[in-house]
């Protein structure tokens, strides 16, 4: 799969196909298109979800030398479709790699109100995308095409 990252509107829109190698995850409830099935969605799962990614990212990096991408597909909301993922590259996450794990990201339990989850909203979200999958045109490669979410201005 090749990885397709397309700029925001206001960055000129263009697309740029991401080089090297990656790997790519699926985090999946048990509910219908792979929601979480029980409880309601919100906003503090919505970060677990998030930290959990970033984790699945340092951990990838961390072990897998020849990786220079990591794709973490995140469950809907129960009843929907809108797919989003998170996109880390090793120069995302470089930073965070040069420290313990344990700095870097809270415990689970205390993810609201940890010292650095501000550092967690922030490095997560510019890296959470819309996506879509796409067959190519000439050939059967098929492209992750990761879509930026909206700013607020």
């Amino acid at each position: 799969m090749t990885i397709a990252r397309r700029a925001s509107v206001a960055d000129g829109g263009e697309i740029d196909v991401l080089e090297g190698r990656g790997v790519l995850y699926r985090m999946c409830g048990l509910a219908d298109k792979c929601a979480i099935g029980a409880g309601k969605a919100s906003d503090e799962r919505l970060l677990l979800l998030r930290r959990e990614a970033l984790e699945l990212a340092l951990y990838s990096f961390h072990y897998l030398d020849d990786i220079e991408h990591v794709a973490v597909f995140l469950p809907p909301a129960k009843g929907e479709d809108v797919p989003f993922a998170l996109h880390f590259s090793r120069d995302d996450v470089a930073g965070q790699l040069a420290r313990p794990l344990r700095v870097t990201l809270p415990n689970p339990d205390t993810i609201t109100i940890a010292p650095n989850t501000p550092a967690i909203r922030q490095l997560t979200y510019a890296n959470l995308f819309k996506f879509s999958l796409t067959v190519g045109n000439q050939d059967t490669n098929v492209f992750l095409v990761l879509d930026p979410l909206p700013t607020d201005s």
